[in-house]
């Protein structure tokens, strides 16, 4: 090799494969929302770590199966750490695998050589030898891109959920009608204090429209009584709706009679709904039809 030699320690390439390897299938359960033992992920990663102490020797650097050796390497690492539940979700496993690799390795590298983190690292980490001092690179660089990783799933993830819970609705109210964007909110169980029917919540502007020209809205008008942080015994005006329609997936789903509150302010400081549904609106078999 130019006549350079090198000297790798089997020990710490065999710890830095091991620790890549447990990183990569941690953030992989995270994005595909796994869950698994320890002990498997550490079995696995020992599988993944050894091979690649193997793959040192010279000898088999020359094996023209080398490429599918490694691909079945990371097939049997997905077998151990996730288990087998059908083809399809293995293959995922795999895929993902794949991908949390590269983006894992391109974001240690990005951190290390392109930003001012890289050189923090380079002139404050001091060791007793060259072995010491690239250790503790490599570990302080690999957790600063794991939690940059964890972060970014974790963003990913809730935004996708919270756009997945986000529903257009549509509420009429004698022969009236509106259209607007709806939260499912695992956390709101209101009931309506007698007859214990589920309670949804609207802005009192998406409401109004429908109330225009009703001279005894009033009458009709019930109490809720709920309790919250900061509001031990709240109280909220609610009117029974004559329909509401839940669009779920391109499906019109349709609910009689919606107890529905009003709320005089904002629920979404980001306008991304006007209406919190109650938790169990696609639950419930005897409000809930579709066309």
């Amino acid at each position: 090799m130019n006549g350079k030699s090198y000297v790798i320690y089997v020990d710490v390439f065999f710890l830095i494969n091991f620790i890549m390897d447990y990183i990569v299938i941690k953030l992989t359960a995270m994005v595909m929302k796994h869950k698994c033992r320890r002990i498997r992920i550490c079995a696995a990663c020992a599988v993944g770590a050894f091979y690649s102490v193997v793959i040192l020797k010279p000898l088999l650097n020359h094996l023209p199966g080398l490429t599918l050796i490694s691909i079945f390497i990371s097939f049997l690492m997905i077998l151990i750490a996730f288990g087998y539940r059908d083809l399809i979700t293995y293959f995922k496993n795999v895929i993902f695998l794949t991908v949390v690799s590269f983006l894992l390795s391109g974001v240690m590298n990005y951190i290390y050589y392109s930003t001012r983190i890289g050189s923090v690292i380079n002139e404050t980490l001091h060791g007793t030898s060259n072995k010491s001092m690239n250790t503790r690179k490599f570990v302080a660089v690999t957790v600063i891109a794991y939690y940059i990783m964890v972060f970014v799933i974790r963003f990913v993830t809730a935004h996708k959920r919270d756009m997945n819970l986000i529903y257009e609705v549509m509420l009429s109210y004698n022969g009236k009608s509106v259209v607007a964007k709806a939260l499912l909110d695992t956390g709101n169980s209101l009931k309506a204090p007698l007859t214990k029917e589920m309670v949804h919540i609207a802005e009192y502007k998406i409401i109004r429209p429908m109330l225009k020209g009703d001279e005894v809205v009033k009458d009709n008008l019930m109490v809720i009584p709920f309790q919250s942080v900061g509001e031990e015994n709240g109280i909220l005006y609610a009117l029974k709706m004559d329909e509401m329609v839940v669009v779920v997936d391109g499906i019109p789903q349709f609910v009689r009679s919606p107890i529905v509150a009003i709320y005089h302010g904002e629920l979404s400081k980001s306008d991304k709904f006007s209406m919190i549904l109650n938790r169990d609106t696609l639950e419930s078999k005897n409000s809930l039809t579709e066309v």
